[in-house]
């Protein structure tokens, strides 16, 4: 059921160093092509670098964080996610392709999750770097780099980031972002009872 998929995806930091198989791999794409986009753009484009091919690898994995790099070496798989700046033919900025981009990464994770892989989301990253090394074109921006892989020991990772997975995990209540009518009136709260609702 989708909504278990959707609850039990998991941001870890503790991965497997097996590799993940290309077709595995291709079915997360395909997911990622559905993905819905105002005038189907499709603006998103995925840079893949497997462990396997060490150089690219290891040029993206330089553009990340001090932070990142202490566990984020362990997986087989970066990608580095871009999105198109400009609509196709015209040429106009394209004001949605961040979002057309988070939309389409939203789908590739859950097809993750339902394949039993792992996608950690990293904003954390050098983006003028990865863009550089990698060869994005200059009508591409650099949102994301997503770090893929099977989970693996959490007892391999330092303390301090053990104690940040197996923190509980929590959300904000409904009441905070679900309004009705106009913005700051809850529509909804947390125990999912309806609370305005044609109300003055």
């Amino acid at each position: 059921m989708l909504k278990e998929i959707i609850k039990k995806r998991f941001s870890t930091r503790a991965y497997s160093g097996k590799s993940v198989e290309n077709e595995k791999l291709i079915e997360l794409f395909r997911a990622a092509q559905w993905a819905p986009s105002p005038m189907n753009e499709q603006p998103w484009r995925f840079i893949i670098t497997p462990k396997t091919d060490e150089e690219n690898y290891t040029m993206l994995f330089n553009t990340l964080s001090v932070g990142n790099k202490i566990w984020a070496g362990k997986a087989p798989v970066l990608i580095l996610v871009t999105a198109k700046k400009t609509v196709e033919g015209t040429g106009k900025r394209n004001r949605y392709s961040f979002y057309d981009t988070g939309s389409a990464v939203a789908l590739l994770t859950l097809q993750a999750q339902e394949l039993g892989l792992i996608v950690h989301e990293l904003g954390g990253f050098n983006v003028n770097k990865a863009a550089n090394v990698l060869k994005v074109p200059d009508d591409y921006i650099s949102v994301v780099v997503l770090v893929i892989g099977y989970r693996g020991n959490v007892k391999e990772l330092p303390e301090n980031l053990r104690v940040r997975e197996n923190a509980v995990r929590t959300r904000k209540p409904l009441d905070n972002f679900v309004f009705y009518g106009e913005f700051g009136r809850a529509f909804i709260n947390d125990e999912q009872r309806v609370i305005n609702q044609g109300k003055s």
